[in-house]
Order: C-alpha cells, then sequence, then structure tokens
C-alpha cells in the first residue's frame, strides 16, 4: 500500500456490511460481526501487507462470497497484497494468485491455485 495511504472508513464500512453495526458494542457483536469488524480495522490501518487467517470462518456463506469479493477490490485497488489461510478449497480458489498446499505442518505443494488445489 502506498505511504499514508488507506481505504476510506465509510469504503469499508460499506463493503464489509457494517453500517448496522457502528453504535453496537463490542460485546454484542457474533463472531461472525467481530471478524468483519476486525477486518476493516485492520485494512484502515494501511498495512503493508495484510494476514488473513480463515477470516470469514464465522461468516454466513452468502455473506462470505461477497466480502470475498469486496476484499478483492480492496486488494487491487489499494494494492495490499493478501496472505489469506482457508481451509476451504472454493475460497481458496477465488482468492489465490498462488497458493501454498500444507499436509501434516509441511508444504506440500505450491504454485498456481488450479494445479495445487486437490480435485476431489
Amino acid at each position: 500500500m502506498r505511504e499514508g495511504h488507506r481505504p476510506a472508513l465509510p469504503l469499508l464500512v460499506e463493503l464489509l456490511e457494517l453500517s448496522t453495526l457502528m453504535d453496537r458494542r463490542v460485546g454484542s457483536l457474533s463472531g461472525g460481526e467481530r471478524q468483519r469488524v476486525a477486518m476493516a480495522r485492520a485494512l484502515y490501518s494501511g498495512p503493508d501487507v495484510l494476514l488473513l487467517d480463515e477470516p470469514l470462518a464465522a461468516v454466513d456463506l452468502p455473506r462470505r462470497r461477497r466480502i470475498v469479493d469486496a476484499l478483492l477490490g480492496i486488494r487491487d485497488e489499494l494494492s495490499v497484497p493478501l496472505v489469506y489461510v482457508t481451509h476451504l478449497p472454493e475460497e481458496a480458489l477465488t482468492v489465490a494468485d498462488w497458493a501454498v498446499l500444507i499436509e501434516n505442518g509441511r508444504i506440500a505443494a505450491s504454485g498456481p491455485p488450479r494445479d495445487v488445489m486437490p480435485s476431489d
């Protein structure tokens, strides 16, 4: 990300579907809501690289798909590389330019996602 450049807060609120959460206390948020707020906070800080470890695990599937699309847009618009950890092959295929498959704590394969991901 360019020095001093970060997304506008209203943009993050819209993309991560946070408008209904803005006046709520943290303790009243569900797990998925907390994950989305955490992503917005991380993106708003203007990182050079963003590490997301199962960032949408507690988010319902329809919202997950919309947020993945939003994250890709943010990544492209702000030139922020994402390191995205997921156990869902479909999500990895959507998000990744490059994939690393880890089995039993060791790198089993790396390369373009379609070459690396199991095709069960």
